[in-house]
């Protein structure tokens, strides 16, 4: 008991019986469509180790059947700006950088690995604060100075919801 989100994730490698290993935050909603989504690179590409998809801002967001069905931009100024800093960073940056095979770091908030590349370089650092960038690096290390190669994909309509904070308070927590 008491340990973090890398402590979880970890156990889960450790007991999955399956090839894939998803990593998302508890307070998430996941599109039912995402995992189709999300698989598809695996399969058009044995070099893919891991892939990132879209994190919404689901404040204001209305869901049925994990779909969003109505939606609305939020009174609150603190989740605005960070659904358009999302929507820049899913939607503009992380596009173009997979365009040229340039996604180093899968988003803590939702990524979908191979589980043998995750077990290649341990899992994750249950010492880090930053468990997704730790787990980029380490990993861009070990396929690099093996010279096997690999490539992170980006996939926009893997989507997962998640709660922006609505104060500065909550922002700097």
């Amino acid at each position: 008991m008491g340990g973090n989100k890398a402590d979880s994730v970890n156990a889960g490698i450790n007991v999955s019986e399956y090839p894939y290993i998803v990593s998302m935050d508890a307070d998430e909603i996941l599109q039912a469509d995402a995992l189709k989504h999300a698989i598809r690179p695996f399969f058009e590409d044995a070099t893919t180790v891991a892939v990132g998809g879209l994190l919404g801002i689901s404040n204001d967001v209305v869901f049925k059947h994990a779909y969003p069905v109505e939606t609305k931009i939020s009174k609150s100024l603190v989740a605005a700006m960070q659904s358009l800093e999302y929507s820049r960073a899913f939607m503009g940056s992380r596009i173009f950088s997979d365009a040229f095979n340039g996604n180093l770091n899968v988003s803590g908030g939702f990524g979908l690995f191979k589980k043998e590349a995750l077990i290649r370089v341990n899992g994750y650092d249950v010492n880090s604060v930053a468990e997704d960038m730790d787990l980029a690096l380490r990993s861009h290390r070990y396929y690099v100075e093996n010279k096997i190669p690999y490539n992170n994909r980006y996939v926009a309509n893997a989507i997962c919801w998640t709660q922006a904070p609505f104060t500065l308070k909550d922002l700097a927590k």
